[in-house]
């Protein structure tokens, strides 16, 4: 990035780890903050991916959610996965130096407005951390787990610095705006009839509208951890079970075989 003060528009877990990189290098940086998922990286003493999978939170499936779309679309959250753990979160980041602010909403000219929500987002974020510490809690007291673990230590409520709804880019000396605001598909090479309006595949447990096409690793395809390696394997046995069922089919319908899997 050139010399200068850096503005970055998103903070889940791209957006807070850059604006944490940057402020220990020595930037000023200006983070713009929306709807995000705060959690602790370590909690009662064991890292969060621990208790994820223990208490079901990663094979939460996509059909038990009210909105399976908004689901998808939930934010990443807000860790590193540097040794030893480090916290990136928004009090992190703001005890760092870094400027919070809300909701970029656009520019004018050389000035970036920005929603005057950071206070009600960061609340609803601890509100949704404090359910999820709950979860792990009382999944310890269940299962007996109380006397091998550390006592609760939840995090502090975050209470943001009161901020401000626009900024001069020039006058605040700003060189670059990082802009990590998430990712859509983009499978333009993928030249068959499988795709949405907002460009990602569109299947059933892994299995398309297209016959031999398939596909796993995408996010929350079946269940919350589809996306990582350790989850995508139940989506890989869905789809192995197909293939297997469909060689079946063909070994007893042989003439059926050209329209088979290659």
């Amino acid at each position: 990035l050139p010399p200068g003060a850096v503005l970055v528009v998103g903070a889940s877990s791209s957006g807070v780890q850059i604006a944490e990189e940057l402020a220990r290098s020595g930037r000023r940086v200006l983070l713009s903050v929306s709807r995000h998922t705060r959690v602790p990286r370590r909690y009662r003493g064991m890292d969060l991916y621990w208790w994820l999978p223990r208490t079901g939170r990663l094979d939460r499936r996509v059909t038990e959610l009210a909105d399976p779309i908004a689901g998808r679309l939930e934010p990443s959250l807000q860790l590193v996965g540097r040794h030893p753990a480090r916290e990136v979160d928004l009090p992190a980041l703001q005890s760092r130096g870094v400027e919070l602010l809300g909701r970029w909403t656009g520019m004018d000219a050389a000035r970036a407005r920005f929603a005057d929500d950071l206070a009600a987002n960061a609340a609803d974020a601890d509100r949704r951390m404090r359910r999820l510490l709950d979860s792990i809690d009382a999944h310890i007291a269940s299962t007996g787990l109380a006397g091998e673990v550390l006592a609760p230590d939840a995090p502090a409520r975050h209470e943001p610095r009161p901020t401000r709804t626009e900024v001069d880019l020039v006058a605040e000396g700003i060189s670059a705006v990082v802009l990590a605001t998430g990712l859509r598909p983009h499978l333009p090479w993928l030249r068959v009839p499988v795709l949405g309006p907002d460009g990602a595949i569109r299947e059933d447990h892994g299995i398309t509208g297209v016959a031999g096409l398939y596909t796993v690793g995408q996010r929350f395809q079946s269940r919350r951890s589809s996306g990582l390696i350790a989850g995508a394997r139940h989506d890989v046995a869905i789809v192995m079970e197909h293939l297997a069922g469909q060689r079946h089919r063909s070994a007893r319908h042989p003439a059926t075989q050209g329209g088979g899997v290659r």
